[in-house]
């Protein structure tokens, strides 16, 4: 995975297929993100790349995360938003300024998806998803 200069990164064929390589990203991007956060008005908190690290330091690693908005979401592949990219989990967890964290069962686009937690610690938002999604994908998926 190589970064340009104007912070994009691109993935080779190999990258996009290796979820340490998405997480890499998502770490780089929430650091990048907070730091905008501390420097302009704006209702989001910079603790993304808190929820990101422990995110990653849990068995949410072995998933492929990405960003909805404020969510970070999870995916059993590397492209989700493509037919046969992947399946979207059914939780992830967004920031809030109230609270810290928000998980939710449900995916970040599920009209139906509730609040299960809120809190200030990103190690028990992402242990709450952790056992929000221990089984996904079954393996008849």
């Amino acid at each position: 995975m190589t970064e340009l200069e104007d912070g994009r990164w691109l993935f080779t064929d190999e990258d996009l297929l290796n979820p340490e390589k998405h997480w890499d990203f998502q770490e780089s991007a929430a650091r990048s993100g907070d730091t905008w956060c501390l420097s302009n008005e704006t209702w989001v908190p910079p603790n993304a790349a808190a929820l990101v690290a422990a995110a990653r330091r849990t068995e949410l690693r072995r998933f492929f995360p990405f960003t909805a908005h404020q969510y970070l979401s999870f995916s059993d592949g590397p492209t989700p938003w493509k037919s046969g990219g992947g399946q979207i989990a059914p939780a992830c967890i967004s920031q809030d300024p109230d609270h810290g964290y928000v998980v939710w069962n449900g995916g970040p686009y599920d009209a139906d998806r509730n609040p299960v937690l809120m809190t200030p610690e990103p190690e028990e938002a992402a242990a709450k998803a952790v056992r929000l999604l221990a089984g996904w994908p079954s393996p008849a998926c």
